[in-house]
């Protein structure tokens, strides 16, 4: 039986939503996106570990060199030189790209009654805008080699009960990022415009995804996409939380881990320096900085539009989608928001990206059955 999985392998994390995602929304898997070499180690005290903070793979795939892998939490405590995503190499070209959705889908489909398999995949997944629509290169022909076909993730660790999954990528769609967002906010499971949103062909709806390093911005403007409403924003909540670092190195004389700190402002959870729990003076310090910056970026957004002359008292509906969005969302509705503009948060914003590439698998597969039904079909 095949499988249905929509992935997307972010700056941050690597998010992917199984088929079930439409009823429940807990079948999902988010994996830090931090890879490093694999080294020889033992592992100790299986039994209280998280697996998928025990992500040590072996990937056999024609677009890798087969190697050894540490892979998401494993590789942020004990690797010795990570990957990590930047905009300077492209998506579709970084190696990293192909460990990270690999490794996260294999985990996903890890079933310790039954840890040697093989399972027939329709992936969905996503390039950046400017690569979806790039003239340079043909990123998504680039990804699509990469990805379509047999690959096999061997887990090392005895955790894994000596698991061997191997991924037959049978079927496969590649999204822009700024569309897939806008799926997910603006249609139902069933192919239809929500019913929460009246007279959609008459509506200007913005897509806000303030993402780790970028914001991406898409205008769906009656019912289409509006070209010159496309654009991004350098620099988002990465960015923010790299300043905090710095500030409470001042403050503390301690330097946090961004992807550390950035867990603790996600989760509210302790936060120690030694022996001193300084959680209280860490999130009054970050509520006030996000604040700001939520300021700096609903100006940055508000200037863009104005330069491409789109008309901000336009815009019906504006979505907040991504990872930054619980962090911003509170400022950037007082910075940005009119009395003519609804603002809307989606129910779990940061998988809303893989929301939307699912729904967007699940259209296509709809509509390649109905074509197939008129030339085979009875009438």
């Amino acid at each position: 039986m095949r499988k249905l999985i929509a992935c997307e392998v972010g700056n941050f994390d690597t998010k992917l939503v199984g088929e079930e995602y439409k009823q429940n929304k807990e079948d999902k898997v988010s994996v830090l996106n931090i890879v490093s070499r694999a080294r020889y180690r033992r592992s100790y005290g299986k039994k209280v570990k998280n697996l998928i903070n025990l992500l040590d793979v072996t990937i056999e795939s024609p677009s890798l060199v087969t190697e050894r892998w540490f892979v998401g939490g494993l590789a942020f405590k004990e690797g010795e030189e990570y990957m990590k995503p930047t905009r300077v190499t492209k998506k579709a070209e970084n190696p990293q790209t192909i460990i990270q959705l690999l490794t996260t889908i294999a985990y996903y489909l890890y079933d310790s009654k039954n840890p040697k398999k093989t399972e027939t995949i329709a992936l969905s997944t996503l390039l950046p805008t400017e690569e979806y629509w790039s003239e340079e290169k043909d990123y998504i022909k680039i990804l699509e080699d990469k990805l379509k076909g047999k690959h096999k993730v061997i887990f090392n660790d005895e955790a894994f009960n000596g698991a061997e999954i191997t991924l037959d990528i049978e079927r496969l769609l590649i999204n822009p990022e700024g569309a897939v967002g806008q799926i997910a906010c603006v249609y139902g499971w069933d192919g239809n415009v929500r019913s929460d949103i009246v007279d959609y062909e008459f509506k200007t709806i913005l897509n806000i995804d303030i993402g780790s390093i970028d914001t991406d911005v898409s205008i769906l403007k009656e019912g289409d996409f509006l070209e010159k409403g496309n654009f991004g924003i350098k620099g988002r909540h990465y960015s923010s939380v790299k300043r905090y670092c710095k500030r409470y190195k001042t403050i503390y004389g301690h330097e946090f881990d961004i992807h550390k700190l950035d867990y603790h402002l996600r989760t509210k959870r302790p936060l120690y320096i030694g022996n001193k729990e300084i959680n209280k003076e860490i999130y009054q310090i970050s509520e006030k900085h996000f604040s700001n910056s939520a300021k700096l970026l609903a100006d940055k957004i508000s200037e863009e539009l104005q330069d491409r002359r789109i008309n901000k008292y336009e815009i019906n509906i504006t979505n907040m989608i991504g990872g930054g969005t619980p962090f911003f969302k509170d400022g950037f509705i007082n910075h940005f928001a009119n009395e003519y503009m609804e603002i809307k948060v989606p129910e779990d914003p940061r998988f809303a990206n893989a929301e939307g590439a699912l729904k967007a698998l699940l259209f296509e597969m709809q509509q390649s059955s109905q074509e197939d039904d008129e030339i085979f079909g009875e009438d």
